[in-house]
């Protein structure tokens, strides 16, 4: 098991993250092949995922250029985003000028998401400004390679070339090269995505607890 880098301290605080429980994010013993099957992606088509309200922050106009940029290059690439939120018209309008067709598919709300993740190749996150992603952990978890910008928390979670990319916030060319390199190298993505799925036991609930509980303790032992 890789040791846990939480709970870090900076600047006098602790960081203590939330935690996911992995029996909880385990999918569907069929997830994969049903969910690629709904989805209309072959065999040999790499998908990518993304789990992310359509807020301003979650910047969906560089993943969707991104999209356009690297499934150009790469056409076994393919794209899917669950979420809502108030850009949706506005995403679904550059979508369509960017003539992305089937190519990236908005799902929308999905009590799924689990079963998707088992069902996707890598975990894409293109945000301008983020904080600690439960979604980042659950990807970890589900074995994905996760190619995300370096914001906010997630250069604490991601290390660049060991669990997947980080590219720079904003920059749809970066984001497409590192979603190529990973689209074209199958044995990249297992690699990464081992390291990502060990890398996901520092975030099991039960350290999240244990660490929660003892800064508590530290601070009730002070009164």
């Amino acid at each position: 098991m890789k040791d846990t880098v939480w709970p870090s301290r900076r600047d006098g605080f602790d960081v203590l993250i939330h935690g996911i429980d992995p029996a909880a994010v385990r999918p569907s013993p069929d997830a994969r092949a049903r969910l690629r099957a709904e989805l209309g992606i072959g065999d040999d088509e790499v998908l990518s995922l993304t789990v992310a309200n359509l807020r301003h922050n979650k910047d969906y106009p560089n993943l969707l250029r991104a999209a356009v940029n690297a499934s150009g290059r790469e056409p076994r690439l393919r794209f899917a985003a669950v979420g809502q939120g108030p850009l949706v018209d506005d995403m679904a309008v550059l979508h369509g000028t960017l003539g992305l067709g089937d190519r990236f598919q908005f799902l929308g709300f999905r009590r799924d998401v689990h079963d998707l993740m088992a069902a996707a190749d890598v975990f894409t996150l293109a945000s301008a400004h983020e904080g600690l992603p439960v979604a980042v952990m659950e990807a970890f978890a589900a074995g994905l390679p996760v190619v995300a910008t370096k914001v906010g928390g997630l250069p604490q979670q991601v290390t660049d070339g060991v669990e997947g990319r980080l590219v720079p916030a904003g920059d749809s060319t970066a984001l497409a090269d590192a979603l190529v390199t990973l689209a074209a190298d199958e044995g990249l993505r297992e690699r990464m995505g081992a390291a990502a799925r060990e890398r996901a036991t520092a975030y099991d609930i039960r350290h999240a607890v244990a660490a929660q509980e003892s800064r508590y303790a530290t601070l009730v032992g002070r009164d």
